[in-house]
C-alpha cells in the first residue's frame, strides 16, 4: 500500500511540474520590438537582452537598420511582463589582414592584428553596469534606445 501511495505522489508531482509554467502558454509575456541608435545613427548589428527580475531573459538580434524583436521561448514571442535590466552588445571586428601574396609573406610583411570596435559604449553590455531598464506591459511594446 505504501509503494502505491509513493508512486501516486511521484506521478502527481511529475505531472504538476511538466504542466506548470513552461507549457505552450508559459508565463505571461508580450511582444517587444524597437530600434537602437547611437548619436542618431542605427546600430547595424549586435544583440539586445532583457533580464527580468525573475524568470527567463529575452534576446534579440539587432538588424542592419538598428531594429530588434525579442524572443523568450519561441521566435518573436516577446519578453516576460514587468521590469527588466537591458544589455546591448554591439561590436565589429576590424583589421586582421595578413600578407596578401606569397611575395609579401616571403618579404616578411607583418599581419595586422584584429581589433574589436564597440558600436555602443562597452558598459551597456554588462548586466551589472548598464543603466538601461525597460518595463514590458501586457500589450505590443515598442521600446527604442537612443544612446
Amino acid at each position: 500500500m505504501r509503494k502505491k501511495f509513493l508512486w501516486i505522489c511521484i506521478l502527481a508531482a511529475t505531472s504538476l511540474h511538466t504542466t506548470s509554467g513552461c507549457g505552450p502558454g508559459g508565463p505571461p509575456r508580450a511582444p517587444v520590438s524597437g530600434k537602437i541608435t547611437v548619436n542618431g545613427q542605427p546600430v547595424p548589428s549586435g544583440r539586445i537582452t532583457f533580464y527580468p527580475t525573475q524568470g527567463r531573459p529575452a534576446m534579440g538580434a539587432i538588424r542592419g537598420d538598428g531594429t530588434y524583436e525579442l524572443t523568450t521561448f519561441e521566435p518573436a514571442d516577446g519578453a516576460l511582463l514587468g521590469g527588466h535590466i537591458v544589455t546591448i552588445k554591439a561590436t565589429q571586428i576590424t583589421g586582421g589582414q595578413g600578407p596578401q601574396s606569397f611575395e609579401e609573406e616571403s618579404r616578411g610583411v607583418p599581419a595586422v592584428a584584429e581589433k574589436v570596435e564597440w558600436l555602443v559604449p562597452q558598459g551597456y553590455s554588462d548586466r551589472n553596469r548598464t543603466p538601461l531598464t525597460a518595463e514590458v506591459k501586457p500589450q505590443r511594446n515598442t521600446i527604442n534606445f537612443e544612446l
